[in-house]
Order: structure tokens, then C-alpha cells, then sequence
């Protein structure tokens, strides 16, 4: 906090002097003027927190003074202690009082009542200045929390209409296939279509699902050791369908002096990569991407580098904006939410992303990543299958009808057979009149009575040797580590993909 100033004004400079001194440790600065004219003057350039005031000065005495400064809209609220020698009538001080006086102090001054007075007025000045203080930082909360609100309603409203476009269309299909409105040569492309929507449904919400974990700040990194060629080899070949579709080439270069093992969140440098390589093969007409990766002063750095159009220089500050897209995006399918959530990924990786663009030429995204070394050699993983395991015993526990009826299409497609239980102490029932399953699907939330780790923890005392997978929607980070410790052997997220049915299953009984 600045130091506040005092104005002394009386035209003896003797008398300046001995009042100044008097307040050499008040913690203020002192300034003085020799006339009222002067004090006008200052007082107009300057903020005071008080003024000592002589009552007896010639050309303009301190009535006439402390009259015009109460006159002037930005000096009228400074406090005037009138300091004279005269009497001390009534009549002195009423004419003190109306000329703008708040006090007085009469001659010869008595240096403890000038201190406690004085300090008065900048106890006064130093409250101010906090409650000014205050007033400013709750304004910039109030902004701040205006702004949160603004932003918070703009997010459920893209999110509804990004929600409701999928379960439209999925709603749309199912109905012309229900009622057989549909021309039956193109029921199948129907059905296609349904199934690409329920995925990219399914994608959105895990993305608006990652979003708001990381800008509620609850999102959390593995660090597990990977080789840098195996995971872009890997990723590369996901997307080379994509490619391959719209004649683009993918290619990959590794600079000869980049380490290949590092420490790190494989699966979410994967989904980082998988956004940006993916939202240049959506705009990408001819040509094709390349990615190049090099280490430069302890950062992974890798370019993806396309031959598309380019993006205008107004659009480049707002692409990494959560639902930020403009048309063509709307019409590739995007989401308006994976150059966002892989910004904030290379964020938390200690990195960042910058795009650079010309236009007619292309676009360069530039991602950096601080990852530790592995030095130590990874040994090659077991890969599990995922093609189906026929002719098992299962129980599907599970509250909600149509999850256990489309789990129990998919087994008894491979000649499972199924027993369906809808609780917990249904499917303990069932097991204390038959023990010969192979395997039970257990879902996890099952409201009202017990829940499918409760159940599984009862199952296990008695059956230890029937695998038990969970079925479950909670796909948060831990949520798998958790129901595994549990006493669950194996995990499912819902929707249920049948490929990791089957890798479960496989893992499991195989």
C-alpha cells in the first residue's frame, strides 16, 4: 500500500518546519504549501488524506481556501484541521465548521494531540484502501464467477445438442426398423449406420467425460514404461484404414538420436496423437500426413504435418476450444472436443501444442512432451486374442433387462448357455443350486440391495474358482484398479465392445 500524503499550508516556513517534524514517523508523506493558492493547486494534482490548514495567512486566508476546495467536486471530501493562534470563541470555530473544517488545533500545538489526531484520519485512509481493495477483488470474483457461469451453460447446451444429434438418429432408425417403414435392401445399411452412431456416441461422451475431469482438475496420469516406434507403429496402423479410403499417405519419421524408451501415459499419448493425426485425415484431400519425432532439450517433440488447405489465421486462436467448429467440422463428424482435451493432455505431460498454417499448403501441429527416460528393456506382452470362446456357462447378474439381453445374444450366438439373475440375491440363489458356470458377468450398481461387489465378495468365500467379470459404467481412472482389488477378475465398460468381451473372456478361461 502507498504511503498516503499530508498537506501542511501556512505561509511562515518556520511553522512548516516544526509541524513536519512533529510527524517525521506518522508513515506519511508530508507536503507543504506556503499559500492557499499553492495548497489549491497541489490539492488539485494530488490525493490527500488530510490537511493542516493556518487560519491567518495574507491574500487568501485558510477560510476562503477551505471554502473553495469544499466547492470543487474532487477536493470537497478531503478533512481540514484548521490550525491557529487566534481565540478560541465560538464564533471563530462556527466559521471554521462552515467553511469546510473538520476539527481544530490551536497554537502553541501540543505534539501528542497533533499524532493522535493526524492518526486518526489515516487509520481511516488505510481502511479505505482495504475496503477499496476488497470492493476490486470481489468485482474480478464476481467477473470470474459470471464468466464461470456463462461458460458452464454454453458447455451443457453444446453438449445437449451434440448428445441429442446421435440419439436422434439412433432413434430414427430404430423406429423405421421397428415398424418396418424402412425398404427392406436398405435395412442393413440402416443397421450400419446405427452401429457408427452408437460409437460415435460413445465417443463423445468419453470425451466430455475426459473434459471435465481435467478442467475440474480430478484427472490423473499412469507412467508405465513404452517404446516410442511400437506405439506410433500401432496408432499409424489403426488409422491407415482412414487413409487409405481417401488415398493419403501416413508416414512416420523417427530422428536417429530420439531415445525410443520413455516413462509415461502411453494410452492418453495415443488418444492425443489419434485427435490430431485423425482431424487431418478428415480434412485432408490429397497428399497426405507425416509425422516426424525428434528429442530437443529433454522434450519428445513431435510434428504432424499435413497437405490439406490450411486453416485461416482467424480460426487458429479458437481451435483448441472446447465444441469450437466451424462447418466443415460439423460436417466431418467432429466433436469440437479433441484439439481441446489434447492440449490439456500435453499440458499435464509437462508439453504444450502450437499450430502453425498456410494457407493452399498445409498445417503443422507441434506437440512437446516432458517424459522420463526407460532405459531398461520391455519385454514383449502376451497378446491376447479377442475371437469369441464358444460353448460355456455363464451367469449375466444384472438389474436392467436389455443390458442382460444383449449380453446373452452375443454368448448364446457362440452356444453359451445363459442364466440371467436381475439382483445380487438372485444370483446367490442360483449358485447355492448350481456351481457348474464358467464364468459370471456381474454388473456393478445394482440398487436397491446388494451391489455386485458385495455380491462378488460373498461369492467368492464359497465358489473362488468361478471368474467373476464386472460389468460397469464407471470408467473413471482407478475405477478398474478398485473393483479388481475388490475380488473382480476381470472388467467391462459399458457400452460393451465385443472385442474386449472376448479378450476378457479369453484372458480368463483360455
Amino acid at each position: 500500500m502507498e504511503k498516503p500524503n499530508i498537506l501542511m499550508v501556512d505561509d511562515r516556513s518556520e511553522n512548516l518546519l516544526a509541524l513536519s517534524s512533529q510527524l517525521d514517523d506518522i508513515g506519511a508523506n508530508i507536503i507543504t504549501a506556503n499559500s492557499g493558492n499553492e495548497a489549491l493547486i497541489l490539492a488539485s494534482e494530488q490525493s490527500f488524506v488530510v490537511i493542516l490548514m493556518d487560519v491567518q495567512m495574507p491574500e487568501m486566508d485558510g477560510f476562503e481556501t477551505a471554502s473553495i476546495l469544499q466547492s470543487e467536486n474532487s477536493t470537497k471530501h478531503i478533512p481540514i484541521i484548521f490550525v491557529t493562534a487566534i481565540n478560541q470563541s465560538d464564533t471563530v470555530q462556527y466559521k471554521g465548521y462552515q467553511s469546510g473544517a473538520v476539527d481544530f488545533l490551536f497554537k502553541p500545538i501540543n505534539p501528542f494531540i497533533l499524532k493522535s489526531k493526524i492518526s486518526v484520519f489515516l487509520a481511516l485512509y488505510r481502511q479505505n484502501q482495504q475496503l477499496a481493495q476488497q470492493a476490486e477483488e470481489l468485482t474480478l470474483l464476481n467477473e470470474k464467477v459470471e464468466s464461470a457461469s456463462h461458460a458452464k451453460s454454453a458447455f451443457l447446451a453444446n453438449m445437449s445438442h451434440e448428445i441429442r444429434t446421435p440419439l436422434n438418429a439412433i432413434s430414427g432408425i430404430s423406429h423405421l426398423l421397428a415398424t418396418s417403414a424402412a425398404p427392406a435392401d436398405q435395412e442393413q445399411d440402416l443397421l450400419n449406420r446405427m452401429q457408427q452412431t452408437s460409437k460415435h456416441l460413445t465417443s463423445l461422451i468419453g470425451n466430455i467425460l475426459d473434459f471435465s475431469k481435467i478442467e475440474s482438475g480430478f484427472f490423473e496420469l499412469t507412467e508405465e514404461p513404452f517404446e516410442l516406434n511400437v506405439l506410433f507403429k500401432e496408432l499409424l496402423s489403426i488409422l491407415q484404414t482412414q487413409a487409405d479410403e481417401k488415398n493419403l499417405y501416413l508416414k512416420l519419421n523417427i530422428k536417429g538420436n530420439t531415445p525410443n524408451g520413455f516413462l509415461g501415459d502411453s494410452t492418453r499419448i495415443k488418444q492425443i496423437f489419434y485427435n490430431l493425426i485423425g482431424n487431418c485425415l478428415k480434412f485432408v484431400k490429397q497428399g497426405g500426413i507425416t509425422v516426424s519425432i525428434a528429442f530437443k532439450n529433454e522434450m519428445l517433440v513431435i510434428d504432424v504435418k499435413d497437405t490439406g488447405d490450411g486453416i485461416p489465421e482467424s480460426q487458429l486462436k479458437r481451435i483448441f476450444s472446447a465444441f469450437e467448429q466451424d462447418d466443415a467440422g460439423r460436417k466431418n463428424g467432429g466433436t469440437g472436443l479433441g484439439l481441446a482435451i489434447s492440449l490439456e493432455l500435453s499440458r499435464l505431460m509437462g508439453g504444450n501444442i502450437s499450430v502453425a498454417s498456410i494457407l493452399n499448403q498445409g498445417t503443422t501441429f507441434s506437440v512437446e512432451l516432458k517424459l522420463k527416460q526407460n532405459k531398461t528393456k520391455i519385454l514383449p506382452q502376451k497378446v491376447v486374442e479377442n475371437t469369441p470362446v464358444q460353448m460355456k456357462k455363464a451367469l449375466v447378474v444384472d438389474d436392467v433387462t436389455t443390458n442382460r439381453l444383449i449380453l446373452k445374444f452375443i454368448l448364446k450366438h457362440q452356444q453359451w448357455d445363459v442364466i440371467e439373475a436381475t439382483s445380487g440375491e438372485q444370483a446367490l440363489n442360483i449358485l447355492q443350486q448350481a456351481t457348474d458356470f464358467d464364468l459370471i458377468f456381474m454388473d456393478v450398481s445394482m440398487p436397491p440391495g446388494l451391489d455386485g461387489v458385495e455380491t462378488t465378495a460373498i461369492i467368492k468365500q464359497t465358489l473362488p474358482e468361478i471368474p467373476v467379470i464386472a460389468l460397469t459404467a464407471h470408467a473413471l481412472v482407478g475405477d478398474k484398479e478398485r473393483f479388481l482389488a475388490s475380488g473382480m477378475d476381470g472388467y467391462l465398460i459399458k457400452p460393451i465392445d465385443t472385442g474386449a468381451l472376448w479378450e476378457e473372456v479369453r484372458r480368463l478361461l483360455v
